[in-house]
């Protein structure tokens, strides 16, 4: 019981069926206390013979009992899908346009100072700022994944 109960969990596990590894490692475990119990009352009734059949009571018992709560805990654990099911997912759900061009072609004039190190310390500045403010912009980088993601962050008040 116990060796066909590791088999199973170990299958279980390598299909990913939480189940089926909640009902095998639930059954090894109602059939060790099953048997316990079992032995016990066997042994206060009738010592000898009774411990024996207590526990082989108890121990099929118990195996039957612990397999199905095991079941129904292990198929708690299963509800997020794979990544690879989310990806394909969301492929699917792309729409079959191509995204939207932007094209973004700022002018800014400035007026020299006559100091080069400052002249273009603002330089550095402006571009910068620029970046962090066009990058972070909707539709300017990422693609429609990352206005996902976002939109999955953000709870919408702002």
């Amino acid at each position: 019981m116990l060796v066909s109960g590791a088999v199973t969990a170990a299958e279980g596990l390598a299909e990913g069926n939480t189940e089926k590894v909640g009902g095998a490692v639930g059954g090894m475990g109602g059939a060790l206390a099953g048997a316990s119990m079992g032995a016990a009352i066997g042994t206060a009734i009738l010592p000898g013979i009774g411990t024996a059949v207590g526990g082989a009571v108890g121990g099929l018992a118990g195996s039957g009992v612990g397999e199905w709560i095991g079941e129904r805990l292990g198929s708690l654990f299963d509800r997020l899908k794979t990544p690879d099911a989310t990806a394909k997912e969301v492929a699917e759900s792309a729409p079959d346009k191509k995204p939207s061009e932007t094209v973004f072609a700022p002018v800014i004039h400035l007026t020299p100072t006559g100091l080069p190190a400052y002249d273009q310390q603002l330089i550095d500045q402006i571009m910068a700022r620029l970046k962090a403010e066009l990058l972070g912009a909707p539709g300017m980088g990422g693609g429609q994944l990352a206005e996902r993601r976002s939109a999955s962050l953000s709870d919408g008040s702002s």
